[in-house]
């Protein structure tokens, strides 16, 4: 018995070696140059594009202190029952702790990032209609008060918002 599973053990891994040596990968197929360019050109740059949409959502997650706040070229700042938003990944996917503005109540939202040509966008799903809508993300530093913040814009909407930052300096790096 113990010949007959040797064997079998053997005979496996010959049939595992011949398929590396003669298969897809292998030297000997005329395929073996062109699968090795796809892969070291694709792989690059998904691993680039992933990256860097997570890194948009780094910068947004966190606690923000609404700096400013223009709706319809209207002073909202003084609307706000608190200035903060509060940008959160958890089980319930991403969401956005939305304050209270003039007589819309304060509600957790969900928000999701969208990248359309060379700009990053924010989509915020709300029942406030003030900010239930597409935003553009600019990120700012200020450097004077050492802050990281961001402004927000739609054709109706400006947030200027900063983040509460650990460390401006090494934070502000890739900012």
């Amino acid at each position: 018995m113990k010949n007959k599973s040797k064997f079998y053990s053997n005979g496996m891994i010959n049939i595992v070696k011949d398929s590396v040596k003669f298969g897809i990968f292998s030297k000997h197929n005329g395929n073996y140059k062109r699968i090795k360019f796809i892969l070291l050109i694709f792989i690059p740059v998904i691993l680039y594009y992933c990256s860097k949409k997570s890194s948009i959502e780094d910068k947004i997650t966190g606690n923000w202190m609404i700096e400013n706040m223009e709706y319809l070229d209207t002073d909202y700042k003084d609307s706000l029952n608190y200035n903060m938003f509060f940008f959160k990944k958890d089980s319930r996917g991403k969401v956005v702790k939305v304050p209270e503005i003039s007589h819309y109540e304060k509600e957790l939202s969900t928000w999701e990032i969208i990248k359309k040509d060379d700009s990053y966008f924010i989509k915020i799903n709300s029942n406030n209609k003030i900010l239930n809508r597409y935003l553009k993300i600019s990120f700012i530093k200020n450097s004077e008060k050492k802050l990281l913040g961001a402004k927000f814009t739609s054709d109706s909407l400006v947030i200027e918002a900063y983040k509460f930052s650990k460390d401006y300096l090494l934070d502000g790096i890739n900012w």
